[in-house]
């Protein structure tokens, strides 16, 4: 039997860390060792989540390497210091890549790189090899306001067979940077729309523990950008709505103390999608809540979660910045402004007329959304990246 084509991995973040990125490595892991690749996985111990995975897995479907490194939650603490934070995520990876390459017997037919720093790392071994490259950005990086930036990613990417996007508006502007339209891809998310799902009479089911009528949620890591501050001050505007948050990180107890006084808002923790138990609780909340609001306060990537809120029947609040508003619609989408407040957030809330009828006509459109969108095909485009054309 001929062996299977080795696709090498390169990511700073990766389960059990939680996160965006983390749960789309997750997903990809199993599909392109279902398309019949092997797929071998470098990454970091846990950097933002007080977590730890195996230091070496390996299965007859893939392999994954883990490297302890310094630092807990100093990724989060950089986030507005671009040249600092890539060079704390480089020096381990770079290392862990060398010392693969090295003792590994594996052939290598394809490096994917995620982020920039792995995407360096993809470029200096190419420089050595030959071997294919590909990169996911995962981010929308708002060149027009990073000159600097927009140079250092220029000459990164330079490199590259494939540029893999998440969405028109971040393939604009890594285009604009002067790269041909046809190397630069967009990919969409995907999710399991079988795990993810409706839910019927969880209204009922869960009526004795869901003190409120109306429920929104957040999903999310607990730091500013990600708009948890504008969400739970809202909540002191509604005692009669419920405001959960799930999600965790180094602010969370911080938050817990601050909103403690509000009986309306209720923290869950973070819910790992690698344990049935958490994941059925995330499901069940996702269900249970009117709408998931995410008020960034960026330009969004793509943020998985939005649909995943929409395959289980749920609508979201979203501002109107960044990817997201490439890939939802006003069926299924309440928008924030740009740059939005506690106001508009509060305005936003007071427009939605929470009724079973309004609610049922959400849950059958939302979720033909999600079926007709965010399927595993998408993923296609990044198997079919990993080939020569």
């Amino acid at each position: 039997m001929n062996e299977k084509k080795t696709i090498l991995i390169i990511s700073p973040f990766a389960s059990p860390n939680l996160g965006g990125v983390e749960s789309h490595l997750d997903k990809l892991l199993s599909y392109v060792s279902k398309k019949g690749y092997y797929p071998v996985l470098l990454t970091y111990q846990p950097l933002t989540h007080n977590l730890k995975g195996r230091p070496f897995e390996k299965t007859d479907l893939m392999e994954i390497h883990r490297i302890n490194w310094i630092g807990f939650d100093l990724f989060n603490k950089l986030e507005n210091y671009f040249p600092l934070q890539f060079l704390y995520l480089f020096p381990g990876l770079f290392f862990l890549t060398v010392k693969y390459l090295l003792f590994s017997r594996r052939s290598i037919s394809c490096i994917h790189a995620h982020g920039l720093a792995a995407a360096t790392i993809a470029r200096i071994v190419k420089a050595f090899s030959g071997v294919r490259i590909v990169v996911s950005t995962h981010a929308v990086y708002s060149f027009s306001r990073r000159r600097i930036l927009a140079q250092c990613v220029k000459w990164v990417l330079k490199g590259f067979d494939v540029i893999l996007a998440v969405s028109e508006v971040s393939r604009s502007e890594i285009i604009s940077l002067g790269f041909e339209p046809s190397k630069v891809k967009v990919h969409p998310n995907w999710i399991d729309t079988d795990r993810f799902r409706i839910i019927d009479n969880i209204k009922a089911e869960t009526s004795n523990y869901i003190k409120y009528e109306v429920n929104l949620l957040f999903v999310g890591r607990l730091i500013e950008k990600k708009g948890i501050y504008l969400f739970l001050d809202t909540a002191k505007e509604f005692p009669e709505i419920g405001f959960h948050v799930v999600g965790g990180g180094a602010g969370e107890d911080a938050l817990r103390k601050k909103y403690s006084e509000f009986p309306n808002i209720t923290f869950h923790g973070v819910l790992s999608q690698n344990n049935e138990a958490e994941f059925n609780k995330l499901v069940r909340l996702y269900n249970i809540c009117d709408f998931l609001v995410s008020p960034y306060l960026y330009d969004e990537g793509f943020s998985t979660t939005l649909i995943e809120s929409l395959a289980c029947g749920t609508p979201v609040i979203v501002t109107d910045r960044g990817s997201p508003p490439t890939f939802l619609n006003n069926m299924v989408a309440v928008y924030l402004p740009h740059d939005p407040t506690g106001a508009d957030l509060a305005g936003a809330i007071k427009s939605i007329k929470f009724d079973d009828m309004y609610r049922n006509n959400m849950r059958i459109a939302c979720r033909s959304y999600a079926e007709e969108k965010f399927g595993f095909s998408n993923a296609d485009v990044i198997i079919n990246s990993y080939e020569q054309p």
